[in-house]
C-alpha cells in the first residue's frame, strides 16, 4: 500500500508540474497576443492620423 501511495503522489506531482507549464505557456501566449493587439491598435491609430492629415 505505501508503494501505491508513493506512485499516486508521484503522478500527482508530475500532473501538477505539467499543469503549471501549460498555464505558464498559456500566459506567455496570451501576453504576446495582447502585445500584438496593442501594436496593431497603435498602427491603426497612426494610419488614421496619416490619412487625416495627408
Amino acid at each position: 500500500m505505501p508503494l501505491q501511495l508513493a506512485a499516486i503522489a508521484s503522478a500527482l506531482t508530475v500532473s501538477t508540474e505539467v499543469a503549471n507549464v501549460v498555464l505558464s505557456t498559456s500566459g506567455l501566449i496570451l501576453g504576446e497576443l495582447n502585445r500584438q493587439s496593442d501594436i496593431n491598435t497603435e498602427n491603426d491609430r497612426r494610419g488614421s492620423l496619416v490619412a487625416k492629415y495627408c
